[in-house]
């Protein structure tokens, strides 16, 4: 004779709705392995239209991203300039972000800094050519064309999150 545990019995039931505390359980769970899944990367984001910038923020933070947004290229190479020794590990710009140059001017910007040279910078725009994309691919950037869908957005920093931290240990 078997004791059942009741309990046990409710969790097996698939048409179970769980409770307000399971839910949060669960939901810690899922941002914890996320935030796994995502190397604990800490994304500083370029974008100029207030509505791509949040949306875009906002779908990062939900797959288990860090971010921090900026409006155009002088906030962001503010950031930059107190910038710590492994504390951001990508940076996401529009082609187009405004202010002082642009997407590519920030990725010019980063690779001529000591401190910044081995980040890894995705520049993204929906206005492509050829020499755009050459220009960010002959600077060490990754290049990603508008619209994208945020799983390839996701799967794209992973990599080049990746490939940065594999020059930061191998000597030039």
């Amino acid at each position: 004779m078997s004791i059942e545990d009741p309990i046990e019995d409710r969790r097996q039931t698939p048409d179970r709705r769980q409770t307000p505390q399971e839910l949060e359980v669960s939901e810690e769970r899922r941002q914890k392995t996320e935030r796994r899944e995502t190397y604990g990367i800490n994304i500083l984001l370029a974008e100029d239209d207030p509505a791509v910038r949040t949306v875009t923020t906002r779908l990062l933070q939900r797959s288990g991203y860090t971010v921090e947004a900026f409006e155009n290229a002088q906030e962001l190479r503010a950031r930059l300039a107190v910038l710590k020794l492994g504390e951001a590990t990508v940076i996401l710009t529009d082609k187009d972000v405004p202010k002082v140059d642009d997407g590519i001017g920030v990725l010019k910007d980063v690779r001529a800094n000591e401190l910044t040279k081995d980040l890894a910078v995705l520049v993204y725009t929906g206005r492509v050519s050829d020499d755009v994309k050459q220009n960010v691919e002959r600077e060490g950037g990754v290049f990603i064309e508008k619209p994208f869908k945020i799983e390839e957005l996701s799967e794209k920093i992973k990599k080049a999150y990746l490939d940065s931290q594999a020059k930061v240990g191998s000597p030039e």
